[in-house]
């Protein structure tokens, strides 16, 4: 019954015919579809982007803490490797300590039972090891 109708109804049936005469319909459907496509590709373009700069953000991370290690390890390093050889002076003056003790003592010895003096090499030696010339 045509006069039961709203007029809201008959104007939306007017231009469903139109737009089934004209086929404007399926353009404005399809552009529909691309403005979705468009849409669920940017969001999908955002998601990606924001897991990449994550990820990029955590490995930037993970690498300056890698560094920050490396450079205490290597500090470490560094410092053990001074002791060390603090410690090999200290074993080198001990040891030359100890060698001039035993020449002197055996120095002493020759000087006590022979009642001369003992031989000159004694001094360059002391020199020589002194550093000076």
């Amino acid at each position: 019954m045509p006069g039961s109708e709203s007029l809201h109804d008959q104007v939306r049936r007017e231009r469903e015919r139109a737009d089934r005469e004209s086929g404007r319909a399926d353009h404005q459907r399809r552009r529909g579809n691309v403005s979705y496509g468009l849409m669920v590709v940017s969001v999908i373009g955002v998601i990606v982007t924001g897991y990449l700069w994550f990820n990029a953000d955590s490995r930037a991370n993970e690498l300056e803490r890698a560094l920050s290690v490396a450079e205490k390890t290597g500090q470490q390093r560094l410092e053990d490797q001074a002791a060390d050889y603090e410690y090999r002076l200290d074993m080198q003056e001990a040891d030359y300590e100890r060698q001039l003790a035993r020449e002197k003592r055996i120095n002493d010895v020759y000087s006590e039972r022979t009642g001369a003096k003992p031989p000159s090499f004694m001094g360059a030696v002391k020199t020589r090891l002194s550093g000076q010339p």
